[in-house]
């Protein structure tokens, strides 16, 4: 598929959302690459405001080491914080990617 219009690309999303497939089996099926259903799923969430944070609770008796950290793994990278990162640090990092 190429070309799509943003219309097009709501209804395949649609589709995905409700198929049960992974990302790699709807987009071969449909023939789109991943990037590009990355590209716009994010493009899409973003539209309708379903970015969001949850708090992340440490329940370990132990505490957290400083060699911790936390991984968020993205379509085109990585980005590692250390256990002791801020929230509103992360946050702010988080957010000027979207």
């Amino acid at each position: 598929m190429v070309n799509k219009k943003k219309r097009d690309w709501q209804k395949l999303l649609s589709d995905y959302r409700s198929s049960g497939d992974s990302v790699r089996s709807f987009c071969q099926k449909h023939r789109i690459s991943t990037s590009s259903f990355y590209h716009w799923l994010a493009r899409d969430d973003e539209l309708q405001g379903d970015i969001s944070f949850v708090p992340v609770v440490n329940n370990s008796p132990q505490p957290i080491a400083t060699t911790d950290f936390a991984e968020l793994i993205l379509p085109k990278g990585k980005l590692r914080f250390s256990a002791g990162a801020s929230p509103d640090y992360v946050s702010s990092i988080v957010k000027s990617l979207v």
